[in-house]
């Protein structure tokens, strides 16, 4: 398997060694760091020890800061979660929850307070994991560590049992759909249903979040050669780049998508995303004279 075409693996498979991470976790950071930048401080690959443990993403909530309505919409699954400290992990969309990955999880938390905050006070702490779906290897985990997975809505499960932290699981799976924008996003349906899931999520009036997403992939997508190998799936990245141009141009009329774009693309991002005949095209004609 090359980083170019990753494969789903199987739920009993061995974890192959060191944390895996593709396009979707800075794609996440992103999004957060959007959202919630002015009420959290958004940290990705936080080290949790002096081996190379990570956290996807560490949110430590700002003094003072509060989330306007709009925010906790979009963010609807994650924002009534959120804590002082959240540590939270992500499997994405062709991502599975495994057996040993709960144990990982508690043993992130301890790492992070042990070495940063050692006298804090474990109810300002919250574990989230979003995932596509609760997994019956993780399932089995929980219950070897007399954990069960409790049902507080669809796709909502809350971890009770001897944890000394608050941990929700968020299946992105169920959860998918315009009342859950954020989650929508790193769902399986964002991979297997783009037009309907784009399409749903304008409708909702979430176009900025997807306008956004085709910024953050932008980016990605110009960092190059060192993003490419230290993150996997860049043909799957490349494929919804252009799938999501699609369709923000078939649902936004052109002045309108125009303005969009000014606003959240700079110049050479905007470049980046024609291809070399359009860039040729446009190329001559901002070389003819203005017509009179």
């Amino acid at each position: 398997m090359t980083p170019d075409s990753p494969q789903p693996a199987s739920e009993s498979s061995p974890r192959p060694p060191g944390k895996v991470r593709t396009w979707w976790h800075p794609l996440l950071a992103g999004l957060l760091r959007w959202q919630l930048g002015s009420a959290y401080q958004v940290s990705e690959e936080v080290n949790v020890g002096t081996k190379p443990l990570q956290i996807d993403i560490l949110l430590l909530r700002r003094e003072g800061g509060e989330l306007p309505e709009s925010v906790r919409r979009l963010l609807a699954g994650i924002a009534e979660h959120l804590n002082e400290y959240t540590l939270l992990e992500l499997k994405g969309p062709t991502d599975t929850l495994r057996a040993g990955d709960f144990r990982t999880l508690l043993a992130y938390a301890h790492l992070y307070c042990a070495q940063t905050v050692p006298l804090l006070e474990p109810g300002r702490l919250n574990l989230l994991v979003l995932a596509p779906r609760l997994t019956k290897p993780y399932r089995d985990e929980l219950e070897a560590c007399g954990v069960t997975a409790q049902l507080e809505a669809p796709g909502a499960w809350r971890l009770q049992g001897p944890v000394m932290y608050a941990v929700w699981l968020l299946e992105t799976q169920t959860l998918a759909g315009g009342e859950h924008p954020l989650l929508t996003v790193f769902s399986p349906a964002m991979l297997k249903e783009r037009p309907r899931v784009v399409t749903e999520l304008n409708a909702c009036g979430y176009q900025e979040l997807v306008v956004y997403m085709v910024q953050q992939i932008q980016q990605f997508h110009a960092a190059g050669e060192k993003f490419a190998m230290q993150h996997m799936g860049m043909k799957e990245m490349e494929q919804i780049r252009r799938d999501l141009w699609r369709e923000i141009a078939k649902e936004m009329a052109p002045r309108e998508l125009l303005e969009e774009l000014r606003e959240t693309l700079s110049p050479e991002q905007l470049a980046a995303a024609l291809s070399p005949e359009q860039r040729e095209r446009l190329r001559a004609l901002l070389q003819q004279p203005p017509q009179q």
